[in-house]
């Protein structure tokens, strides 16, 4: 099995500002998406509170441009600041994006970032059959 590094395009605009290694990794029929998903903090939250909606937008693109989709995702690794209120609202922004099936989750708090953002996710998914 052959493994290949995906550049992503950086459109819509939102995604202009995103980390430089914007990507995904390609294994075969798999995709894990490359990118530390970064948004505000409590302090200053993006547009819908502490970017978890942005988080699983530039998630979806990155499994749109692989090939993929939400709907492939077969694992998530949600690392978070430690808020009391984190989980409930992450709960409720995430059940959007897997509404019918979600996938294997782990949530994890972490005590801080070396940036400013509260959320990261990465996740695994498999390339739709074409």
């Amino acid at each position: 099995m052959n493994r290949a590094a995906i550049a992503l395009p950086r459109e819509p605009a939102e995604f202009e500002a995103a980390p430089p290694n914007l990507g995904a990794d390609e294994a075969g029929d798999v995709i894990a998406p490359l990118a530390p998903v970064e948004a505000g903090t409590a302090e200053h939250p993006p547009a819908g509170g502490f970017g978890f909606e942005l988080v699983l937008e530039q998630m979806k693109h990155c499994l749109h441009a692989a090939g993929s989709s939400m709907t492939q995702v077969v694992k998530c690794n949600v690392y978070c600041t430690p808020d009391p209120t984190h989980f409930a609202k992450f709960n409720e922004v995430y059940e959007r994006y897997f509404p019918t099936q979600s996938p294997a989750r782990i949530f994890l708090h972490v005590p801080s970032w070396p940036g400013p953002f509260d959320v990261e996710i990465d996740c695994v998914a498999v390339v739709e059959a074409e």
